[in-house]
């Protein structure tokens, strides 16, 4: 394995031990979603987005220019994030024959180290798909601590 593969997964375990909640709901995936609705917009990217709890959907949304095909996608990363309680493309990687990982848009949900769902995007390319994730996460909780988590 390649130093930057290396660097990378490093990165990813970072970004799971970081971006974790101290609670979840329905209202909390309907803020995250929309404001990650809201992120791919700005970017143009078609994307399918879920978000669950234990297996249960709790936020789906396919833009208009995913496919059916998307949504396949989307909860086939779902499962290799609850799987293996971590990001899609960090099994990815450690798969190193990609069994699994699909896509890098699977992140999971933790709450207070344990993991209870995933946060998926797909429908662009694996690592637009993870950082839109990531991203949009890192701004949530940064909303979220400064006690301004709605999305207008």
């Amino acid at each position: 394995m390649s130093n930057d593969l290396q660097t990378f997964m490093s990165t990813i375990l970072s970004e799971e031990q970081e971006l974790q909640f101290a609670a979840f709901d329905s209202s909390n995936a309907l803020e995250l979603g929309l404001l990650i609705v809201k992120n791919a917009k700005q970017k143009a990217y078609p994307v399918v987005i879920q978000i669950t709890i234990n297996n249960f959907l709790l936020f789906h949304y396919a833009m208009f220019g995913t496919t059916p095909a998307d949504v396949e996608t989307a909860s086939r990363i779902g499962a290799v994030v609850s799987k293996y309680h971590h990001s899609s493309a960090y099994v990815n990687i450690k798969e190193e024959d990609g069994h699994g990982g699909l896509n890098g848009g699977g992140f999971p949900l933790i709450i207070k180290g344990t993991v209870i769902g995933s946060i998926v995007v797909a429908g662009v390319v694996a690592k637009d798909d993870y950082e839109l994730v990531v991203g949009t996460l890192k701004e949530y909780l940064g909303m979220e601590k400064e006690g301004k988590n709605k999305v207008e």
